[in-house]
């Protein structure tokens, strides 16, 4: 097995390299120019192609001849890897793919499909916020000066787009039963422990931590370093988090909140575990749809293998204090390489309706 994701991406997806996507054309370098980032902007870039194409025709019918049902494919998360010189290729999970045989392509589309598949992904996204009440909010970097369209047919130019399917596979839940923890609980289901992630408050200026749902079974009784907490709201299914209210809350340390750009590849990024302790990792992949948010799709970011069970929870930063993710899950066994999984941080504070503390 590969040691991580981008040593897997660079076996399939292959190793030419491809252009700097921040100035591969006159809409990318308007990107950057707002952005005044090299590699958020590549990064921003790289996901609005695929963003254009898996709404595409194009994919419909590239998906088909590879032998992969494109509707169901599209149930699981797709994950643009970083690899090589400037290549960021698509890791998709489809249900009919043998393990341990990959199936790949690279993309050949057209502007009309991609500007056409931009269309699509918008008008998406406005009806699934629509409908758990929440207004859409535009990237305004793009939306403003009207670049979406080009800046993926831009993309094109700089670098062979390579799509790589591997088979269904689970992950493995970063808590279990310990002795001790940040987040302790009893119940029913006995005592167990994850690590607390942000210090924030939320609409209603309840101070608390944000914690992983699943180390938190429903009708237990909650603790935070000995204080007794409350739990205020719970996401099961797409966040995987909660928001529990403490008072006084637990020191922290300053952060910027939630990062609402993509992630940069390979991004130096840090967490403090209760199992595993002070970690620095980098960032291998993440979520397509970044920095949008989908209320109906689990959004995460991929580093390397560095959590262990205890560690769900815990917040991921950057090197400028934002927080990315918080821990979820580690790969499981028919994973195409190892890495650790983390929910898109965002997406906690926007389900919870939380700020920082």
């Amino acid at each position: 097995m590969p040691n991580n994701l981008t040593d897997f991406m660079e076996k399939w997806a292959g190793t030419n390299d491809g252009l700097s996507l921040y100035d591969v054309g006159v809409a990318t370098k308007a990107v950057h120019d707002i952005v005044q980032n090299e590699d958020r902007t590549t990064a921003l870039v790289a996901n609005t192609f695929w963003q254009s194409y898996l709404n595409s025709d194009a994919f419909a019918r590239d998906a088909m001849k590879l032998g992969i049902d494109p509707a169901a494919t599209l149930l699981h998360e797709a994950l643009v890897v970083p690899h090589g010189v400037n290549r960021y290729s698509l890791l998709l999970t489809a249900p009919n793919v043998t393990y341990g045989e990959p199936r790949t392509y690279i993309v050949d589309v057209d502007s009309y499909c991609l500007r056409e598949g931009w269309q699509r992904a918008m008008e998406k996204r406005v009806k699934k916020l629509e409908s758990v009440g929440k207004e859409f909010r535009p990237f305004q970097m793009l939306s403003y000066f009207r670049l979406e369209d080009r800046v993926a047919s831009e993309a094109m130019q700089g670098q062979p787009f390579t799509v790589v399917a591997v088979n269904t596979y689970k992950d493995e839940l970063t808590s279990v039963p310990s002795p001790i923890a940040s987040v302790s609980i009893s119940g029913s289901a006995g005592p167990g422990s994850s690590t607390a992630g942000a210090v924030v408050q939320d609409h209603a200026h309840r101070a608390g931590v944000t914690a992983a749902a699943h180390a938190i079974p429903k009708n237990a009784s909650i603790s935070i370093a000995g204080q007794g907490a409350s739990l205020v709201s719970r996401d099961d299914i797409y966040t995987d988090s909660c928001f529990l209210e403490v008072n006084p809350p637990p020191q922290a340390k300053p952060t910027n909140g939630p990062l609402t750009l993509a992630p940069r590849s390979n991004e130096p990024v840090f967490f403090e575990g209760m199992t595993s302790g002070s970690q620095s990792t980098r960032v291998v992949a993440y979520n397509h749809e970044l920095p949008y948010l989908d209320p109906y799709l689990q959004q995460t970011v991929r580093t390397e293998q560095v959590t262990a069970l205890g560690d769900s929870g815990s917040a991921l930063l950057d090197t400028n204090d934002y927080i990315i993710g918080f821990a979820y899950s580690r790969s499981g066994p028919q994973a195409p390489a190892p890495y650790s999984s983390w929910i898109w941080a965002n997406a906690v504070f926007n389900k919870h309706n939380l700020s920082v503390y």
